[in-house]
């Protein structure tokens, strides 16, 4: 119903917001990275090839945008265009752009400059009325996509990651506002549910599937690295699954990659690593310098150490139960999420679907769930629209987003202790 409506007050001949009460704002879907998405496909299914460089104008300044189009004048193309996505997600977006139809003449004032000004912009010739067309019709073709990845996954969980419908769990928790507007709005969901069904085929005994399934998960995002260890421990009960399990896992990682460097050579393939590593800080809502020290956001040295550390005192002991590993792989998600130096709200998509068969058993776990949600969603889009004039509503939606990841983080490891320690209290079986 909600994708229905959205698709329903979608303007049909540009991006963004149609301008028109009740549809002024971005509360209801944002266009920002479909647009990026349909740019990236573009340029690479013209030949083009991917580089370290940023978009040809700040986001900020439209106006050359604007009268580029109006005056149809524009700067030679780059050499290069600019890619901050993963080649295995790259390939996806060119797969899209390659079964719609694509109209228009697409000047480098559209494929270099920021996807930012393709949002505000509104068609005034033919010529960019097509291009903005197909801009619409590969947003809402990447929107089904991820409304059918987040069907899927709550299909998973509802019946439950076990083979006899163990760890099923209130999955309703995915269409709360925030994970339903980012699962529509972003392209996070597709690799979640590959991380959820890597799970359940862990807990089958499955390796070769579940390694696969992690190891798409990563090319698609990189974060499901950080937890990749931990089902591989949890995987690992003799040599030879272990060994499974890294292969398969590996093979999708090297395949994209390596296909990457053959189509766009080394420093194309490299290049979105080379941004994302190398982001600056963004202060505007990150907890740096609220519940966080500022001097920790310029170490990266000391923030890799700390979330090292989270993630060898996970991976000590081998998870004896699917909860011990959903747990663990959530608190190293959710540190991993607080130490990075900006701000994405759609990162509840990485963690929240692991805590769900979590939730089906804590009434207080299943409330925290649904107050993050619902302060992330009124964080981005509500709030972060209007900061500007609600300047102290901001900072309170910064410190409660602090409290509650550590709320969370300290109900996990709580859960761990305690299983800990009932088992040292109970000691070995009995033979």
């Amino acid at each position: 119903m909600a994708t229905a409506i959205v698709l329903l007050i979608q303007p049909g001949d540009h991006l963004g917001v149609s301008g028109e009460n009740p549809f002024r704002t971005r509360v209801y879907y944002d266009d920002a990275d479909m647009a990026a998405f349909t740019l990236r496909g573009l340029n690479a299914n013209l030949g083009r090839k991917p580089g370290p460089v940023e978009p040809n104008i700040d986001p900020e300044i439209i106006g050359a945008f604007d009268e580029n189009l109006r005056l149809d004048l524009h700067p030679p193309r780059l050499d290069r265009y600019f890619l901050e996505y993963p080649h295995a997600a790259l390939f996806l977006f060119r797969g899209v752009m390659a079964v719609i139809p694509v109209q228009g003449t697409w000047p480098s004032t559209v494929l270099d400059f920021h996807y930012a000004n393709i949002i505000f912009y509104k068609p005034q010739t033919e010529d960019t009325r097509r291009m903005w067309r197909t801009f619409r019709q590969a947003a809402r073709v990447f929107l089904l996509m991820n409304v059918a990845a987040l069907m899927v996954m709550i299909f998973v969980l509802i019946r439950g990651l076990g083979p006899q419908g163990e760890w099923a769990g209130p999955a309703w928790l995915l269409v709360l506002p925030a994970s339903l507007y980012f699962t529509m709005s972003r392209f996070d969901g597709l690799p979640s549910l590959f991380v959820i069904l890597g799970l359940a085929a862990a807990v089958r005994k499955w390796p070769i599937t579940s390694g696969a399934c992690l190891g798409f998960a990563t090319a698609l995002k990189l974060y499901p690295l950080v937890i990749a260890p931990l089902i591989w421990r949890y995987m690992t009960t003799d040599m030879r699954t272990g060994v499974k399990w890294a292969l398969c896992f590996l093979a999708p990682l090297a395949a994209t990659f390596g296909v990457g460097i053959a189509m766009d050579g080394l420093e194309g393939a490299k290049a979105p690593f080379v941004f994302q590593l190398s982001r600056p800080l963004e202060p505007g809502w990150v907890l740096y310098g609220r519940v966080l020290p500022v001097e920790l956001a310029k170490s990266s040295l000391a923030r890799l150490g700390i979330l090292a550390a989270v993630s060898l005192v996970m991976f000590a002991t081998r998870p004896k139960t699917l909860d011990s590993l959903l747990r663990r792989c959530a608190i190293v998600l959710i540190v991993f999420a607080s130490l990075q130096q900006f701000f994405s709200p759609q990162w509840l998509l990485w963690f929240v679907p692991l805590l769900v068969p979590l939730a089906r058993k804590s009434w207080v776990l299943l409330i925290l769930l649904v107050v993050f949600d619902l302060l992330i969603y009124s964080s981005f889009p509500v709030v972060f629209d209007q900061q500007a004039e609600l300047p102290e509503t901001k900072e309170v939606l910064i410190y409660s987003r602090g409290i509650l990841m550590f709320a969370l983080l300290l109900w996990l490891a709580w859960g761990e202790v305690r299983v800990g320690f009932a088992r040292w209290w109970v000691g070995p079986p009995r033979r």
